[in-house]
C-alpha cells in the first residue's frame, strides 16, 4: 500500500464521467480515490482538502481555476481535438479513450498501479 492515497480530481462535461469512470476502474479497485468535481467552487474545495496529484480539467474551466491552486498537481486540460493546453498544462485531446486517460496515469502514477492496467 502507498504512503499517499492516490488520488485524482475530474471536472469535465459531466457527460464524459462515465468513460472516466471505467477507465479508472482499476484504479479505484486498487485503492485510489476519485473526485468528480460540479463547478469552479467544488473543484478548489477538493485541491485544498484533498491535494490530488492527478487532475483533468476541461479548457473551458481552465478560467475559473486559480493555477495556484493545482500547482503541486500533474494537471491535463481537456482540449478539442487538435488544440493544446495553455502553457504549463499537460494535454489531453478529445475524443476522450480509456487508452488516453490510463496513459496519462501511468506518466504519473508510476508504480505498480497502473502498470496493471491490461492494454486495451
Amino acid at each position: 500500500s502507498w504512503g499517499m492515497r492516490h488520488k485524482i480530481l475530474i471536472w469535465t462535461l459531466q457527460t464524459e464521467n462515465s468513460v472516466f469512470q471505467e477507465s479508472l476502474a482499476h484504479f479505484l479497485e486498487e485503492g485510489g480515490e476519485l473526485f468528480i468535481a460540479l463547478n469552479a467552487q467544488d473543484a478548489e474545495a477538493i485541491v485544498n482538502r484533498e491535494k490530488p496529484q492527478l487532475i483533468f480539467i476541461d479548457h473551458r474551466s481552465l478560467q475559473a481555476f486559480s493555477k495556484g491552486s493545482v500547482k503541486e498537481s500533474h494537471c491535463y486540460v481537456i482540449c478539442e481535438k487538435g488544440t493544446q493546453a495553455p502553457n504549463g498544462y499537460l494535454t489531453l485531446e478529445r475524443p476522450l479513450t480509456q487508452k488516453k486517460i490510463a496513459d496519462c496515469c501511468k506518466a504519473v502514477f508510476t508504480d505498480e498501479i497502473f502498470v496493471k492496467i491490461p492494454p486495451m
